[in-house]
């Protein structure tokens, strides 16, 4: 419901109840009025009707005194010639008539004279009937009258005649004799003379007042009782009186007429004051918001950007200020929301939802000639430094690469479009669009691995953090999360290769990745007792005694085939399946070594590679003590691998671990000595009880001139306490150098490949036949 509508209907009942409260009291007042000025109506139109009755009465009163003192009549009483006496009187009556009326005398006068025995002795009638007789209502008053015996001499009455008329008539009595009046005793004698005029204003007030009043004029000899308010009573003789009683339907018609005029005429003024309301509420109120909730729409639907103030005053222009006052707030907060929404909030370059806005934008822009390339790179060794020096040296490593990255982006920015952002954790994207992004981008990550390969600078102290870089150069057009993709596999590709290095995102490099999403999708739903099997590779002393042997897993899918272990380890570890594996391993070697020691030697020392990852499980040590007891192994006899590069990144909780582990009776190596970052001080903190010298270093250190260093580190390893494998040994001359320098124990194929259990046996049989071998 918008303003305009709510405003009406808040105004309107409002209005209308006031208006109804004040016209129903100016009604209450008015009816009050109307009611007395109607009661004063009818006393005062019948006090007009008495003033005309007695005009015509006083009429009638002289011309009666005319005539009875006239000598016409007097001589008409004593004279017996009937037609003399007749003609005379007529004549005398018209002559007073004439005297006492003028023009303006009533149109019917009448006069009759009856004998004591009230038979016609006269009868005379001005009118404009010639043949008009006596009527009947006066020949019935006469015969009242005549039985009235004590009534008075003189009586004036009212009658109404068959035409419903009405008559004035005037009664005396005189003697004949005497042309007087009778004494008591002589009333008997007397001759009655009744004169009749007809008050025609009195008759034309008579009937417009029944008219009006809806109700007849009552007339009587005595006092009318008043049956109402507005019953009126007129005397208008000594013994007449007139009563006007008005029809009470006369009195409701006026009131309705009153109430109608009332309340309609107040319905009109209520309508046009709540259209002026309107109106004035429509022009300083509901338009000046409706106008300003139409900008707030706008604004909100992005069709405006800034709201407008008007010139309207006080509360509306107040609000209407204070609304672009706080809109401009909002978009200022909102600029910053946007930039805090797009920046990293530790490195201060953009996050991944700018590298998303931005990406999504560039690539689905029309074809302009430009490309795109995404550099995608991590940093190496990144959480070694984050869990030995602590977050605040990780979050100082992550602001130097960022402010030094953004540096070496600036000799780039000529003639192209750069996003430098931080996506999570340690990984940071370069996205770039020009015209030869591909060279370009490519030059860029040559120059940051080139930047980022002896380490990275943090104020003074340079850490060994190198960069994983891939790089995704797309011929052909694609979304943002499969260019992504392809950068984050060829990012991958470099962390698995070691790190410190380029790769360029290829359709083989695509092919393998789907290698290893189908090799994932195998070790979840494998069987391991079906596919895996283990075999062994022997390692002996400078006389060929077999002391010890290392444990090495083989799978063989149904479907795939032979799946290296190369191929399939790296995918085990990345994708968690290393606790199974590993624990399978554990499980089926211990079963399994019991054979071992008939085939190689009671004393035989197994050894089993172990995912640095299962130093982080805390039930790790349980186990492997459960399983020990369970196949029946002494734990000193199982010797538990970790890599170099796990005793590169120890902290005090792996550190307890293993010293945990030895504490339990299992022996504890190093493997792949040689080939990372391991300090001479990491290799003295290890709790190592075997050194197992790489192949790298095996190679390196047996070629001619290499001798001394090679006595050396060996010398260094049995300084610790530490018994040195050397694995590799395809060679007698590496045979031969590595004996001349004191290496305890000898692995290789020049020794033995790794075999199966039932392999074995025919190895040793054939070997301990041999004398000469190894």
């Amino acid at each position: 419901m918008n303003l305009n509508r709510r405003a009406l209907l808040l105004i309107l009942p409002v209005a209308l109840l006031c208006s109804l409260t004040l016209v129903g009291l100016g009604y209450t007042v008015q009816r009050e009025a109307v009611i007395g000025l109607e009661r004063s109506r009818v006393n005062h139109d019948l006090a007009a009707l008495e003033t005309t009755y007695r005009e015509y009465d006083h009429f009638s009163r002289n011309l009666l005194y005319a005539l009875s003192n006239s000598a016409a009549l007097g001589n008409f009483l004593r004279q017996t010639e009937v037609p003399y006496r007749n003609e005379a009187l007529g004549t005398q009556l018209q002559l007073a008539v004439r005297q006492l009326a003028g023009d303006d005398a009533p149109t019917r006068i009448s006069l009759a004279i009856a004998r004591p025995d009230l038979s016609l002795a006269y009868y005379y009638e001005r009118s404009g009937d010639p043949f008009a007789q006596l009527s009947s209502v006066q020949r019935q008053l006469l015969e009242r009258l005549a039985r009235e015996a004590n009534g008075p001499l003189e009586r004036r009455d009212y009658l109404l005649d068959e035409q419903g008329h009405s008559l004035l008539v005037a009664t005396t009595s005189l003697l004949p004799s005497t042309a007087g009046p009778p004494l008591p005793g002589q009333r008997g004698l007397a001759m009655t003379l009744q004169l009749a005029v007809s008050p025609d204003r009195m008759e034309v007030m008579r009937r417009t007042l029944e008219q009006s009043y809806g109700a007849p004029l009552e007339f009587s000899r005595t006092l009318p009782v008043r049956t109402s308010d507005f019953t009126a009573v007129v005397r208008l003789a000594p013994d007449l009186y007139v009563r006007l009683t008005p029809n009470p339907e006369h009195l409701h018609g006026e009131l309705r007429r009153l109430a109608i005029a009332y309340f309609s005429g107040g319905l009109l003024v209520t309508l046009a004051c709540i259209l002026v309301l309107i109106v004035l509420i429509r022009r300083y109120i509901t338009r000046p918001i409706a106008r300003l909730d139409s900008q707030l729409t706008e604004v909100l639907e992005g069709q405006r950007q800034a709201l407008e103030t008007g010139d309207e005053p006080g509360e509306i222009g107040h609000l209407g200020a204070n609304m672009k006052r706080l809109h401009d707030n909002n978009l200022a907060i909102l600029a910053q929301l946007r930039t805090a929404l797009r920046t990293d909030v530790l490195t201060q370059i953009g996050n991944r939802r700018y590298f998303q806005l931005m990406g999504e934008s560039w690539l689905a822009g029309k074809p302009d000639g430009r490309r795109i390339a995404l550099l995608y790179f991590g940093l190496d060794h990144f959480k070694s430094v984050n869990d030995r020096f602590g977050h605040e040296v990780g979050d100082e490593l992550l602001q130097a690469v960022a402010r030094q990255t953004q540096q070496l982006l600036e000799a780039y920015q000529a003639g192209n479009e750069l996003v430098f952002t931080r996506l999570a954790g340690d990984e940071f994207a370069v996205l770039l669009r020009g015209p030869a992004a591909a060279t370009e981008a490519l030059a860029l990550g040559q120059r940051l691995q080139q930047n980022y390969a002896n380490g990275t600078l943090v104020g003074e102290r340079r850490y060994a953090v190198t960069l994983s870089i891939g790089l995704a150069t797309p011929e052909a057009p694609l979304d943002l999360a499969d260019l992504l993709a392809q950068a984050d596999l060829a990012m991958e590709r470099a962390k698995n290769e070691g790190g410190n290095r380029l790769v360029h995102f290829t359709p083989e490099l695509a092919a393998r990745q789907r290698r290893q999403d189908l090799l994932d999708e195998h070790l979840r739903r494998m069987n391991p007792d079906e596919e895996f099997h283990l075999v062994y590779m022997p390692a002996v002393d400078s006389s060929g005694q077999v002391r010890s042997a290392e444990t090495l897993l083989r799978w063989n899918s149904p479907r795939l085939g032979p799946v290296s272990p190369a191929e399939f380890i790296p995918i085990a570890e990345r994708q968690g399946h290393f606790r199974w594996i590993d624990r399978w391993v554990v499980d089926q070697a211990c079963r399994e070594y019991p054979a071992l020691q008939e085939v190689l030697g009671s004393d035989l020392v197994l050894s089993v590679n172990l995912s640095s990852a299962q130093l982080d499980q805390a039930d790790i040590v349980p186990y492997l003590r459960e399983r020990v007891r369970h196949h029946g192994v002494d734990p000193g006899h199982l010797e538990l691998e970790f890599t170099e590069t796990f005793a590169a990144e120890l902290n005090e909780r792996t550190l307890g671990l293993l010293h945990e582990l030895r504490a339990e009776g299992f022996r504890v190596a190093i493997d792949d000595f040689g080939v990372g970052y391991t300090s001479i001080q990491q290799v003295t903190d290890y709790p190592a009880d075997t050194i197992k010298f790489d192949r790298l270093i095996v190679e390196r250190l047996s070629q001619p001139g290499n001798q001394a260093s090679l006595d050396a580190l060996i010398a260094f390893c049995h300084a610790r306490d530490a018994q040195v494998i050397a694995e590799g040994v395809d060679t007698e001359l590496k045979q031969l150098c590595l004996q001349q320098a004191g290496c305890d124990l000898l692995q290789g194929f020049l020794v033995c490949p790794p075999r199966r259990l039932d392999e074995l046996r025919d190895w040793q049989r054939q070997r301990l036949g041999d004398p000469s071998r190894v």
